[in-house]
């Protein structure tokens, strides 16, 4: 578990999200470690977590009817205990942009669905195609149970990687200061004939 958590530490040290919440890069650093830590035993315990061969990325997933973040299990893995570098302002963003995520979470995928969590690939090893690998599991699993999956993710470029695996963006909100896009993106079930 320690080489998961660095891995995901790793691919979110300079994500657009804990930019945006975090502030400076020590502080980032250590807001990196913590929601590493926090979702990969979010992941262990209510999930499905995926890992590279080499470990060099890590996807999580919350199976269909495991989707919904309750405070009891966010407080179980670590969710609570945000780092003491954190700003009021930070905390606040957090606050916020959370409560958007669910509402659009609700919104776009209310019934039985897959939620892709995190996926994390190590910075030297992205564009490699790990994180395609990564998805396709639990991407075969759904389309033989015909249930679609959501996701939500803050850069664009992420955007694109996600379409090319049929994700579709259902919502692109900017943050009320315009400093981050939340893309909410579903991937339709298969229709399956019967």
């Amino acid at each position: 578990m320690p080489k998961m958590i660095g891995t995901v530490t790793h691919a979110f040290a300079d994500y657009a999200y804990l930019r945006y919440i975090a502030g400076g890069e020590q502080a980032r650093m250590r807001m990196a470690a913590w929601y590493a830590r926090s979702s990969v035993r979010y992941g262990m315990r209510y999930g499905r977590v995926d890992a590279a061969p080499q470990l060099e990325g890590v996807a999580i997933w919350l199976p269909p009817g495991q989707t919904r973040l309750t405070s009891w299990r966010l407080a179980r893995s670590g969710f609570m205990g945000v780092p003491w570098s954190m700003n009021l302002e930070g905390i606040i963003r957090a606050i916020v942009t959370s409560a958007h995520m669910e509402r659009e979470h609700e919104r776009f995928a209310p019934g039985s669905h897959w939620y892709l969590f995190a996926l994390a690939v190590e910075p030297a090893c992205q564009r490699q195609g790990i994180g395609g690998a990564l998805l396709q599991p639990v991407l075969a699993l759904a389309d033989a149970a015909g249930q679609p999956c959501y996701l939500e993710t803050h850069v664009e470029s992420n955007v694109r990687f996600y379409q090319r695996h049929g994700f579709a963006v259902m919502s692109a909100v900017p943050t009320h200061d315009g400093k981050l896009t939340i893309y909410a993106m579903r991937r339709p079930g298969v229709q399956r004939d019967g």
